[in-house]
């Protein structure tokens, strides 16, 4: 923020004054936070973050400044309709020609950098990408866009069917939202030095149950560190336990999961599906949430 303040506000504001950071800092007024106290959005969908970190590079050359949110809006007459997600839609199918339309018309040869979620070295880290003129960046920017208009489509839709089919759940059936939550590390109030730089980690497995008009909350901590099919087999088969104790009826179980493959998403899983009603006593029925969003 200092460095902003001084490359764009000082000149016009306090063109004679020399303001140095810890002057700058002391100034904040009381409702503006620090960036170290400010919430931190973590597991953000990397389709979705990428489009929007491109987006905001045209922000500046836009001929009536708005956010990014309401770029991306202009872009597409109805991101719910599906037509318009697969760019059939004959008023928005043109994204570099609605993007020409909203630009000011002198700033195609202008230079424009932007940010990037990649992969570099098995890590995820954010690079600045810059060399790019305007229009050069419409080209690169609308397959990307188009790519995200169906993504969106897909992820909304999962979210209103897994609605739907809780508000119209059966006497006889349960659903189950499951997933692996970060490792848990282990601590102690006192601990010997060895202890502090060699921590215990124990897997949490969490499940929201749902059985009729009831939902329920668990975790599952285990020593076993393994998140597997195996393991998800081991705790799914203590969930549907406690279903069962919850609903004695229950002869239909709809499981509700992310598409890591390692975990949910492979063909051991499916074959669970088979012998469900033989391991279990009910059968089942898995549904996968959209890439990044379960």
């Amino acid at each position: 923020a200092w460095w902003l303040f001084l490359s764009s506000l000082k000149n016009e504001l306090f063109p004679t004054h020399k303001i140095k950071i810890s002057k700058f800092k002391s100034l904040r007024p009381a409702h503006v936070i620090s960036y170290s106290h400010a919430k931190q959005d973590t597991c953000l969908c990397s389709h979705c973050e990428n489009v929007k970190l491109m987006a905001a590079a045209f922000i500046p050359h836009l001929l009536d400044k708005s956010s990014v949110f309401d770029f991306m809006n202009k872009l597409s007459c109805d991101k719910l309709n599906y037509q318009c997600s697969i760019g059939k839609c004959q008023k928005c199918r043109d994204v570099p020609s609605t993007i020409d339309s909203l630009l000011n018309p002198d700033s195609g040869e202008n230079p424009v950098k932007f940010m990037r979620w990649e992969k570099i070295d098995f890590f995820y880290e954010r690079v600045n990408v810059s060399g790019h003129t305007l229009d050069e960046m419409i080209l690169k920017f609308e397959p990307d866009f188009s790519a995200y208009k169906l993504h969106y489509f897909i992820q909304i839709e999962q979210k209103s069917f897994l609605k739907e089919d809780i508000d119209t759940l059966g006497d006889n059936e349960a659903i189950i939202i499951c997933d692996f939550a970060e490792r848990f590390t282990t601590r102690a109030r006192r601990e010997i030095q060895s202890s502090y730089f060699g921590k215990k980690q124990i897997s949490l497995f969490t499940v929201k149950l749902y059985i009729g008009s009831n939902d329920y909350s668990y975790v599952i901590a285990s020593d076993e560190k393994n998140q597997s099919k195996f393991t998800v087999y081991a705790y799914l088969d203590r969930i549907i336990e406690i279903a069962k104790d919850l609903n004695p009826i229950l002869t239909h179980v709809k499981v509700y999961s992310d598409g890591c493959a390692g975990q949910f998403k492979n063909r051991f899983m499916m074959f669970n599906l088979l012998h469900a009603p033989n391991d279990f006593g009910v059968t089942l029925e898995w549904n996968f949430f959209g890439t990044g969003h379960g």
